[in-house]
């Protein structure tokens, strides 16, 4: 799906953040881009899987999946998890040099603002708060257990930019280090290790969900059977005399 280069609101206001790392409300420029409509799905990563070799705890994958009961059945279209940061940029690299077109995680910027739109609205949808426990109900079974759903069934809660499933189904890995002060990083480039890596979105028992701004931070190497990803890639190059990505101004 495509976000057009422009500023976005990033971020909310220090008195309706749920937590601080979530504010300040921020105007960030970032130049155009594509993004998935929906997170990778099981059949895509083992295609991935079957012609990198790529080593990844598959016999694992299934057995938490079942034991955890978020996907008793194996589903073709469900989104992958149980990946970690290194397999979905190792993902990501083999798309790259099959395609022969650059695809990355997206940066928390690119996430949020694919997300919310330009405007900072709450949820994907709109500022509309969402009734819990009939989310809620939509995604368990009979026993409360929080199933992951098949992509292409939430049209209707799309983000903006036509964008599915970023408030439900799975939390999503992001490329950034996890910064506290993203208004004026330390870490500009991205390119000195930290030890967290950020997380964006989530299903009904991930924290901070499905609000655009909430923010988690993860060691690159953890597994979750709620945890998967989506990728990025970009259009073209921005003119000149635009603002560089990621400049920031006040909101």
């Amino acid at each position: 799906m495509r976000v057009p280069s422009g500023y976005f609101l990033r971020g909310v206001d220090a008195k309706a953040a749920h937590e601080t790392e979530e504010s300040p409300q921020t105007r960030v420029w970032l130049d155009e881009y594509q993004i998935q409509r929906w997170p990778v799905t099981v059949s895509q990563w083992l295609a991935f899987l079957e012609e990198s070799h790529h080593e990844w705890p598959k016999e694992e994958w299934i057995r938490v999946s079942r034991e955890k009961q978020v996907m008793p059945e194996i589903l073709d279209d469900a989104p992958i998890t149980w990946v970690n940061w290194h397999d979905c940029k190792a993902f990501a690299d083999w798309l790259t040099s099959r395609s022969g077109r650059k695809y990355s995680l997206p940066t928390e910027n690119q996430w949020e603002k694919a997300c919310r739109g330009v405007n900072g609205q709450r949820y994907p949808w709109s500022d509309a708060c969402p009734n819990w426990q009939e989310e809620f109900t939509r995604q368990a079974d009979s026993q409360g257990h929080v199933l992951l759903r098949s992509i292409g069934k939430q049209k209707q809660k799309a983000t903006p930019f036509g964008v599915e499933e970023m408030w439900c189904n799975v939390q999503e890995w992001c490329d950034d280090w996890f910064l506290l002060d993203w208004v004026n990083p330390g870490n500009p480039d991205n390119e000195q290790p930290g030890q967290y890596k950020a997380v964006r979105g989530g299903n009904t028992i991930a924290p901070g969900w499905p609000r655009c701004a909430a923010r988690q931070r993860i060691e690159p190497t953890y597994r979750s059977y709620i945890l998967g990803f989506r990728l990025v890639t970009a259009v073209h190059e921005a003119p000149g005399d635009q603002p560089v990505d990621g400049r920031v101004g006040q909101a």
